[in-house]
């Protein structure tokens, strides 16, 4: 997990679904070739969850890793700079089960530090 501060906030839209954001700023060592953990966590136990979308900082050297259960979602990374930035979510729609271990992170190909702001949005549905 970071040493930067996470930023969580719960919004209950109804009793059913529970909406958890997840977001922060973290420094990527340039020549990071394994993907550096900045969030992680568990679905909760009693929801169907859902990893909804992400949303992160530009670059053309800083890639994205999504981890579940310890096997990455897409093996090669996305690149950051196809992604819609901070201001335009990305979808990911992948779900996650009762239990099921999730962890973002990114690489760095530049050869120097980048910082890179990040959010992830799940919902969990009551069962």
């Amino acid at each position: 997990m970071s040493a930067s501060a996470l930023v969580e906030a719960k919004n209950y839209t109804t009793g059913a679904v529970e909406e958890e954001v997840l977001a922060g700023v973290d420094t990527i060592p340039a020549g990071t070739t394994k993907p550096k953990a900045v969030a992680d966590g568990v679905a909760p136990t009693g929801y169907d969850s859902v990893l909804v979308s992400v949303a992160c900082t530009r670059s053309s050297s800083v890639w994205l890793y999504i981890a579940k259960d310890g096997k990455q979602i897409y093996p090669n990374g996305l690149a950051t700079a196809g992604l819609g930035g901070l201001d335009d979510e990305t979808l990911i729609l992948k779900p996650l089960k009762e239990g099921e271990k999730w962890e973002v992170g990114f690489t760095n190909t530049s050869t120097s530090d980048v910082e890179v702001g990040w959010r992830i949005r799940f919902r969990h549905f009551k069962k």
